[in-house]
């Protein structure tokens, strides 16, 4: 239809007899120029299907690149998470290398881990990592297979002689704990009917600097994460004046939470598992999971 109207218009414009005798060269210019601009609009109209300006493509692609981004919080943890840490911790990186399979990017914004569920929970951002599978959590999110697992011991000074096998060890002691934690019920239990003393800030590396300045007794945290962070702000004499016991507190494992309050997520949680699925199948994540033993993980 576009050919034939262009054909129509030209026609017109040039056949023998449209312009009278004696009518004017400037006249016949303005003329032909007339007719120009109408074919330019046939062109683009005539069709029902108006060419996209440049913003409106703009627009499109911002779009598709928005659908295939998904934007998790995150926190300080090493070698799990940090911002400064390479692929932002091996637990990150299990994450990101997850998505990918299955087409999707990742970017993390990190901030304390209070804030970081926070900003799941209401959907700001669409989920978040580093978080464990209970019923607390899966009230406001989907919860994914496992990424990684952890195991959660009592950090104490050297010097101080601590011994436990049962809660009832742990009356009367000052205990440090990070908010938004999940903790053993047990301990929760404790502060509320007083038997503990609980200090609650927002970063692990508080606790130790509190527990290195005998400001608590007792700090429970993940080995491999302790000992990572310890490095990080202590130095190798302060570290040393820190031990754990070599009884568990509570060994568990770590997930992927998407918010419920994103309508994609019910689909993204999915395909994610999927992705995890094919990167334990293709090796790589048996490969970061020995890279992080290797220490790879624990600073750029």
């Amino acid at each position: 239809m576009k050919k034939q109207c262009v054909k129509c218009l030209m026609c017109l414009f040039v056949m023998p007899g449209f312009a009278p005798g004696g009518v004017k060269r400037k006249k016949m210019k303005q003329t032909l120029f007339l007719a120009g601009i109408v074919v330019l609009v046939c062109w683009n109209t005539v069709s029902g299907e108006p060419r996209k300006t440049g913003a409106a493509e703009a627009s499109a692609e911002q779009k598709i690149a928005a659908e295939e981004t998904v934007y998790l919080s995150n926190g300080e943890w090493p070698p799990y998470y940090g911002a400064n840490l390479p692929h932002y911790g091996f637990d990150s990186h299990i994450v990101s290398e997850a998505f990918a399979l299955v087409g999707l990017k990742v970017v993390y914004k990190f901030y304390p881990w209070g804030r970081a569920l926070y900003m799941s929970q209401t959907g700001e951002c669409d989920g978040g990592v580093g978080w464990g599978d209970s019923e607390e959590y899966r009230k406001d999110h989907y919860i994914s297979e496992t990424t990684s697992s952890y195991s959660f011991v009592f950090f104490h000074r050297k010097d101080y002689p601590f011994e436990w096998k049962t809660y009832g060890n742990l009356k009367g002691l000052r205990v440090g704990l990070t908010i938004a934690y999940d903790y053993p019920e047990e301990l929760k239990i404790m502060e509320t009917e007083g038997e503990i003393k609980v200090e609650r800030v927002p970063r692990d590396e508080q606790n130790f600097r509190k527990l290195l300045a005998k400001r608590i007794d007792i700090f429970p945290n993940d080995i491999t994460a302790g000992m990572s962070q310890m490095k990080q702000i202590f130095t190798p004499e302060e570290t040393a004046e820190i031990v754990w016991h070599h009884t568990a507190l509570k060994a568990g494992t770590l997930h992927l939470v998407l918010s419920k309050k994103k309508e994609r997520n019910a689909r993204l949680i999915k395909l994610f598992d999927e992705g995890l699925k094919r990167l334990k199948e293709n090796g790589t994540y048996d490969a970061v999971l020995q890279a992080a033993q290797r220490g790879e993980y624990n600073h750029r």
